[in-house]
């Protein structure tokens, strides 16, 4: 319903339709909150695939112009005043994917490796299906998901394009079409 900012479920309910894969669970979740941390227990690692706008590019220092953005998201990084304030700054009705990570972690709920596979938005406004840009990007994503799996998680997944840009057009094209 919010245009591009749709583009993580959407490319995952694809991913679980269109592609065969050894050793990889797709999992999606549309609105995650705190309780949703317990998904990551007892997953070696995890690729979270989600939207970004500009501004939280330009926040991070991420290359503001790139299509496709990769990040490793490594919670033993955070300090221990660190994971009091993510804590304590968690929302209890939704969470952002990065938050997700880092107090699973700080839970003791995943130890692995976690990645971001961010997809930049063009729009996020109410009442709109992704972008034609968007699509494409989140085709894109997929060679980075194939090759991260395969690299960093000895899985495997591999998509068929054709079906996973049908889905993308006939369902996430339209805000009214339920996943």
């Amino acid at each position: 319903m919010y245009g591009d900012d749709g583009v993580g479920i959407c490319l995952a309910y694809a991913l679980s339709r269109c592609c065969h894969r050894a050793g990889i669970d797709i999992v999606w979740i549309d609105r995650p909150t705190i309780g949703d941390t317990a998904i990551f227990e007892d997953y070696e690692g995890v690729v979270i695939i989600d939207a970004i706008d500009y501004n939280s590019m330009k926040a991070l220092g991420l290359n503001t112009n790139a299509s496709i953005i990769l990040v490793e998201l490594d919670p033993k990084r955070l300090e221990e005043e660190d994971i009091v304030g993510l804590i304590e700054s968690a929302d209890a009705h939704t969470m952002d994917p990065t938050y997700m990570v880092s107090l699973a972690y700080s839970a003791g709920l995943f130890e692995g490796k976690a990645y971001l596979l961010a997809i930049p938005v063009e729009n996020i406004e109410f009442g709109y299906g992704l972008s034609e840009e968007v699509k494409a990007r989140a085709i894109k994503a997929l060679d980075i998901l194939e090759e991260v799996t395969t690299e960093k998680y000895n899985a495997t997944i591999r998509c068929q394009r054709d079906c996973i840009k049908s889905i993308l057009d006939s369902l996430c094209g339209n805000p009214l079409s339920p996943l």
